[in-house]
């Protein structure tokens, strides 16, 4: 669980920033949110495989 954990760390940073290079520093409350909504989507994806019995995922 805690190596999910750090993947959805990882991949919410790597959005973060994708998303400020991508639409700027003009919108960083949007930018903000979307990224909250990707880690918590991909988040539930990870955990769900991992309850369902993809432990390795």
């Amino acid at each position: 669980m805690r190596r999910t954990a750090l993947d959805i760390a990882l991949a919410t940073a790597v959005f973060l920033a994708v998303s400020f290079v991508w639409n700027g520093t003009a919108a960083p409350l949007g930018t903000i949110f979307s990224a909250l909504v990707f880690a918590m989507s991909y988040g539930a994806i990870r955990v769900g495989l991992v309850v369902f019995g993809r432990r390795d995922a």
